[in-house]
Formats: structure tokens, C-alpha cells, sequence
């Protein structure tokens, strides 16, 4: 019964007493005698020899031992697999024995001998290099494989004993083996003989019981496999090549729909995790940048991984399928962040700008995601374009209610030259307009001027923005008429809205227009934007009509008062006639003071309005009603006085060009009215002395000089006339702004 207990009963524990044998006997033989007696001395530690690790792991072939050369010398040999496996077990224990000896034998020798100096630093270079040694020898024992390399095909060569019928015991066996693989983790080497084993079956007839019954457990092992291989790859701690090897798997598998929900579900919770470590910090444009590159980044690098594992590309749709539903997630969030009633237009257009960037990332990969944006964000982008056309329209009409119509000059920028400025004169309403004009461009350039993206003959966002636009102008020029119209307007606030129009119509708003033109050719939606311009040039030539239309009455009555002192002025009195009536010499006086207003704005128009005013009281004195005031008869000094009157109209026109037909015109008119009611004969009167007496004033002053030799005191109420509080005139401003055409009978004088 000794005998029996000591015998090995196999041949697995033959091969491990034998190995156990042989480590003994090495490490018996790798000590002499007279040390290993006196190595467990601890009087004389000096004495005692450090056991040579290294020595005693040459024992077991390390480290010069190689797993591999080992497994293809061993398992080349037609030995059963258990005894390798049991060998290479017995070398890992082996091993961690002598570990624990070495460090048990030397604890006191490590610790005498570091007490003096000169050993200490050889000892701790011999120990830190042994544990290195050892270290290393333990990782390539836990790194050997207990299958060999062709375990696979012995066991599926077994599967069969000819083509008619399956070897049960084999299936058996490598049911084990891949119960033991996917214990082990070693999933493509369980693949593999998954694989191998379905196709050694499937030659075998189908119609045998066996073969069902090996399918069904095989089956039973690949979903387990499939199992595995998904709860191993939803981990997150995994590296990409980890988790492709393991998708990998599955795909090899025939579930091609597992792997593919796999896929896009990580794919998915990466997102949601990235997107959830994002913080805001209040700026919403940084908030949509940090994830909208989340998401596409995401989807980029999501479309190169899923071109390295499914080859096949009629599966390319489920990748596009779920990055179309990514997108409408990420869409959802960009609507409820930034479509909202607290947010500004310019945030809203900057954010869409910065997904629209993001997604141009992708094209460079060939993924064309753009036309989602159309999709997702154009219904609200329209209600963000109306909501902003009613905002701006009430910032601008806050800015007329408490306009007081007064110039200011401005400077403006070119639209295309950043360091060229323009000064204009116009007042605060008029800026106010083009800033929130030019704004309102500005912001919306970042979406419609993109026709990658938003292409403007497509859907209706410029359209929907020109016609935002002109609305802006319309609404301010009726209010402007309106103001033009009122009784309490000034002649100096009439200016100011006469300056508005033309620099609306010839400076701001060609700018406007090229903005808008600069980037995309003129299209759907731009036609009436660009007629408008043809509107604008027409209410401001109206506006300078209607400024002396409606003033004509009131130059007449308050100051020529033709209506009250006409009697006087045709009076019958002995003095000589040598200067123009009162009345009109006011007029001229008004003139100049007129000029001056209109200079400080529009230099080049003060000839055309000082004409086009003459042109009006000249217009309005030809009509019957306006003569009701003047006597009956007209001696011939009245005859006389209203003759050198009209020749002093005629020089206050300063002969321009603009309306000198009309005054001449007029003024022959209101002669021929005078002719009717004279006393004398016409051929008894020279009317030529009245121009000779104009043009023998100096030149270019000559109704600066008529004006002064004949006292006037209704200079201060002229004043009032062109403005409540009138700014000191420049004189030699206003005398240059009449520009009189000389006359034949000057030239002779001089």
C-alpha cells in the first residue's frame, strides 16, 4: 500500500515528479557542499554566498528560454497535450518557488552586508538586476499559452470518422476547449475554431442526427462566444485596436447585425459621454463649437473605423442611417439652445456659421452632410429672420421718436476698405438705420452667402432678408415725408431730411447693395432690393421739389409780403427807381442765408435750390390770385420797380442753368400781367436800364453789394425762418454760393 501511494498512476504525474526531480538535482549540484553547509549559518553572514538567481533560472532553460521554440519543438511531437500543458505548469510553480527561497535564504545576508559601505552599493546592483531578471523569466511563464498551435486541427480533424457520422467524444472535447478559450479571454482563437468546426460539419450529411445535434451545441458555444465578445467590447476602458479585434470577432461570427448595433451604440454613448464632460461657461457660441466638434469629429472618426471592419459597403447605409439620426438629435439640441426668445439674431447666425464649419471637416473623408442644415435649422432660421426685421424696425423707430433733425457729420467705413472712411451729413436716425442695416448684412452673411449650404435660388432666407431691408428703408423715408409735411418744420430740419434722403439713396445704400452682391451674383429675391435704389433717387429729388413747393407761400407772404405792402411798392412817388423793393431784396438776403444751410451738407446742390427757389415765388406771383393785392393801375414807376425787381430775380438765380428757362419764363409772365395794367403806352417806358443798372455792379457780389446799399431790417426774422437757433453765416461762403452768369453790357464795363 506504500508502494501504491508513491507510484505514479499516470503519466501526467510521472512527468511532474520527473520535473521536480530534475529541479532538485540541478540546484543540488549548482551549490558545492561546503557552502550549502554553511549557508544557513546566521554567525557568519560575511560567509554566507548569495544564491545566484540567474544560475538557478538556467536551470529551467531562463531566460535564454524561448515559449515559442519550445511549443513548435514539443508539440511537433505526437505527445499527448496534457503532459506539455502539465510541464509548462510545473516550470510556473517551480519558479515561484524559488523565488521564495531566495528571498528567505538571503533576508539576512541583504541586511548585514548593506551595513557596511563598501558592499552596499554591489549589493543593491545585484539585487535590483536579479528581481529584474526574475521579473521578466515570471512574465514569459504567464505569457505561454496551455493550447498548442495546432490543437485546432487535430481536434477538428477528429470531429469525423469518415463523412457519415460525428465523433462525440471530439465534439465534446472541443466544447471544453472553447469553454476554456472563453474563459481565457483568447476570443479570435475561440473564433477560429468556432469557425473551423461549423465547416468541418457542414460536409458531413445533413441527415444525420449527430450532425443536427453537433450544430445545436455548436450553435449554443457561438452565441455564447457572441455574448462574451459584446460585453467585452462595451467596455470603456478599452483601446480602439482592443475593441476592433473584438468586433472583429463578431463579425466573423455571421452577426453582422449584432456587430452593427454595437457600433453605432458606442459610437452614440461616446458622444453623449463627450457632450456630458462639456461645461458651459454663459457663451453660447463657445458651447456650440466645443459640440458641434464633438459630434462631427465623432461621426469622422466613427466612419473611418467602420470602414476598417466592415469591408463590405452595401453596409455603408446603416453608418449613414445613424449619423442622419445623430445629426437630428444634435440638431434638437442646437433648436432649444439657440432658437430662443433671448437670444440675438447675431448669436443665432454665429452658431449656425460655426456647425456649418464643423461639418465642412467631414467633406474632406467624402461624408456630405450639408443639406441636413436646410432640414433642420431653415424653419427656424426663417422665424429668426422675420423676428430680428421686426426688432430692428423698432430699434429705428425709437430712434425717430427722439430725433430732433439735426446734422451731424459721420464718418462711415467702406464696406470692402476697412481703413477708408467717408464723412457724410446726416443725422442720428439715418446711422441708426444703416448700423442696424449694416448689422443685420453683417450677420446674415455668415448663413445666405454660403450657397454650399444655403443656397439662396433654392430656398427663400435672402428674399425673406431683402424684403426685411426694404421695409427699413420704406418705413423711414414715409416717416421722413411725414415730417416734411408738418407746419413746425423748419427750413434748417427740412435740409437735414433732404441731406437723409439724397445720402441715403447715393451713399448708404449702395453700400448696402454691394454687400449683399459682393459675394454671390444678384439672384432670386434680389430684383426689388436693386430697383429700390431707383425709388430712393426719386423720393429725394421729390423731397427737393417739395422743400420750395411748400415754402413758396410762406417766402411770399412773410418774407417779400407781397400780399401786404404790394400797394407801396407801386405807390406813385416822384424818387427815382435804382434799387429793388424791400421785399425782395429780403429775399435775397434769405438766399444767402438759405446757401449756407444747404452748404454745410449738400455743397453741390446750394446752385439748383437757390434756383429752384427763385423759380418757385416767381411761379406762384404769375398767378391771378397773387396779383388780386396789386392796384389796378401801375404808373410808370411801378411799371419801373417791379421791372428791376424781376431783373433782380433773375441775378439771385445766378443764371445756373438748373431753372432758368422756368424763372425767365415766369417772369416774363408777371411783366406781361404789369403791361396790362398800365396807364401809359409800353413804348413810352425803356425797360433795358433795369439790367444795365444790375450789371453795373462788381462782379460776383452783385447782390451782396445791392443788398447792402439799402437799409433792410428784416434780416433777423429770415433767420428765424431757416433756423431756430441759425449758426453764425460765413461770409465769404455765402457770398460765392450765388454764381452769377455775367452779361454782355459787364463784359463791356470792365
Amino acid at each position: 500500500m506504500v508502494g501504491e501511494s508513491f507510484a505514479p498512476r499516470t503519466k501526467r504525474e510521472a512527468l511532474k515528479r520527473s520535473a521536480k526531480g530534475i529541479y532538485e538535482r540541478r540546484k543540488r549540484a549548482a551549490v558545492p557542499e561546503a557552502r550549502r553547509n554553511d549557508a544557513s549559518s546566521p554567525e557568519n553572514p560575511r560567509q554566507m554566498a548569495l544564491i545566484n538567481l540567474r544560475t538557478t533560472l538556467e536551470l529551467f532553460g531562463l531566460p535564454t528560454f524561448r515559449v515559442e521554440t519550445y511549443m513548435a519543438a514539443h508539440f511537433s511531437a505526437p505527445v499527448d497535450d496534457e503532459a506539455h500543458k502539465q510541464e509548462l505548469l510545473t516550470r510556473k510553480t517551480l519558479m515561484n518557488e524559488t523565488l521564495k527561497s531566495f528571498v528567505t535564504d538571503n533576508y539576512n545576508m541583504f541586511i548585514h552586508t548593506s551595513k557596511e559601505i563598501e558592499y552596499i552599493e554591489s549589493d543593491l546592483s545585484n539585487l535590483h538586476n536579479t528581481l529584474g531578471q526574475y521579473k521578466t523569466a515570471i512574465k514569459r511563464l504567464q505569457d505561454i499559452p496551455i493550447t498548442k498551435k495546432d490543437t485546432h486541427a487535430i481536434l477538428i480533424s477528429k470531429i469525423s470518422s469518415g463523412a457519415k457520422n460525428v465523433n462525440s467524444t471530439i465534439l465534446i472535447d472541443i466544447i471544453d476547449e472553447l469553454n476554456t478559450l472563453i474563459y481565457e479571454r483568447k476570443l479570435e482563437q475561440a473564433t477560429e475554431l468556432v469557425d473551423s468546426s461549423f465547416d468541418r460539419v457542414n460536409t458531413i450529411d445533413a441527415t444525420d442526427i449527430q450532425v443536427e445535434d453537433a450544430h445545436a451545441k455548436l450553435t449554443i458555444e457561438k452565441d455564447k462566444l457572441v455574448c462574451v465578445a459584446s460585453e467585452m467590447f462595451k467596455s470603456p476602458a478599452l483601446k480602439p485596436q482592443e475593441r476592433r479585434r473584438y468586433i472583429n470577432c463578431i463579425v466573423k461570427l455571421g452577426r453582422m447585425d449584432k456587430a452593427l448595433d454595437l457600433f453605432v451604440e458606442q459610437r452614440s454613448s461616446m458622444i453623449r459621454i463627450a457632450q456630458g464632460q462639456i461645461r458651459s461657461t454663459g457663451d453660447l457660441t463657445s458651447y456650440i463649437t466645443d459640440v458641434s466638434g464633438v459630434v462631427f469629429s465623432s461621426i469622422g472618426t466613427g466612419w473611418i473605423e467602420f470602414k476598417r471592419i466592415f469591408k463590405n459597403h452595401a453596409l455603408n447605409s446603416r453608418f449613414f442611417t445613424w449619423a442622419t439620426s445623430e445629426l437630428e438629435t444634435f440638431g434638437n439640441l442646437v433648436r432649444h439652445q439657440v432658437f430662443r426668445a433671448d437670444s440675438s439674431f447675431r448669436t443665432v447666425c454665429q452658431c449656425v456659421h460655426l456647425t456649418v464649419l464643423a461639418c465642412k471637416m467631414l467633406e474632406k473623408q467624402g461624408l456630405k452632410f450639408s443639406f441636413m442644415f436646410e432640414k433642420l435649422f431653415l424653419d427656424d432660421l426663417r422665424s429668426a429672420f422675420q423676428t430680428y426685421s421686426i426688432t430692428a424696425r423698432q430699434i429705428i423707430a425709437k430712434a425717430l421718436s427722439t430725433e430732433t433733425w439735426e446734422i451731424e457729420q459721420t464718418w462711415i467705413k467702406q464696406p470692402s476698405k476697412i481703413d477708408v472712411a467717408d464723412k457724410l451729413s446726416i443725422t442720428r436716425s439715418a446711422r441708426s438705420l444703416y448700423d442696424v442695416v449694416h448689422q443685420f448684412i453683417q450677420d446674415m452673411r455668415l448663413l445666405i452667402f454660403n450657397p454650399i449650404v444655403f443656397d439662396p435660388t433654392v430656398n427663400d432666407l435672402l428674399p425673406l432678408a431683402s424684403t426685411g431691408i426694404r421695409v427699413m428703408f420704406e418705413e423711414y423715408l414715409l416717416n421722413m415725408a411725414t415730417v416734411s409735411k408738418s407746419e413746425a418744420t423748419t427750413d434748417a430740419q427740412g435740409i437735414a431730411i433732404l441731406s437723409n434722403s439724397y445720402f441715403l439713396a447715393e451713399d448708404l445704400f449702395p453700400r448696402i447693395i454691394k454687400q449683399l452682391t459682393q459675394r454671390i451674383p444678384p439672384q432670386r429675391g434680389m430684383t426689388e432690393i436693386l430697383n429700390f435704389h431707383d425709388q430712393l433717387m426719386k423720393f429725394y429729388k421729390a423731397q427737393r421739389e417739395f422743400f420750395c413747393q411748400k415754402r413758396g407761400e410762406k417766402w411770399i407772404s412773410d418774407i417779400i409780403k407781397w400780399n401786404s405792402e404790394a400797394e407801396k411798392w407801386f405807390a406813385p412817388l416822384d424818387s427815382p427807381v435804382d434799387t429793388p423793393s424791400a421785399g425782395f431784396m429780403s429775399f435775397g438776403v434769405y438766399l444767402i442765408q438759405l446757401g449756407v444751410q444747404v452748404n454745410k451738407c449738400l455743397e453741390f446742390e446750394v446752385p439748383r435750390i437757390q434756383s429752384r427757389a427763385v423759380a418757385e415765388v416767381l411761379s406762384q406771383l404769375r398767378s391771378d390770385a397773387s396779383w388780386s393785392h396789386v392796384p389796378a393801375k401801375l404808373n410808370p414807376r411801378g411799371y419801373r420797380q417791379l421791372t428791376l425787381d424781376m431783373a433782380f430775380m433773375k441775378m439771385a438765380e445766378g443764371g445756373s442753368g438748373f431753372y432758368q428757362e422756368a424763372v425767365m419764363k415766369y417772369s416774363s409772365e408777371i411783366m406781361l400781367h404789369a403791361k396790362k395794367r398800365l396807364e401809359t403806352p409800353i413804348e413810352t417806358i425803356d425797360e433795358s436800364w433795369a439790367d444795365k443798372l444790375i450789371d453795373c455792379l462788381p462782379e460776383k457780389t452783385r447782390l451782396t453789394v445791392a443788398i447792402k446799399v439799402t437799409p433792410n431790417k428784416a434780416s433777423e426774422p429770415i433767420s428765424r425762418l431757416i433756423s431756430p437757433n441759425p449758426s453764425p453765416a460765413r461770409g465769404s461762403r455765402a457770398q460765392s454760393t450765388l454764381v452769377i452768369r455775367e452779361s454782355g453790357s459787364s463784359r463791356k464795363q470792365k
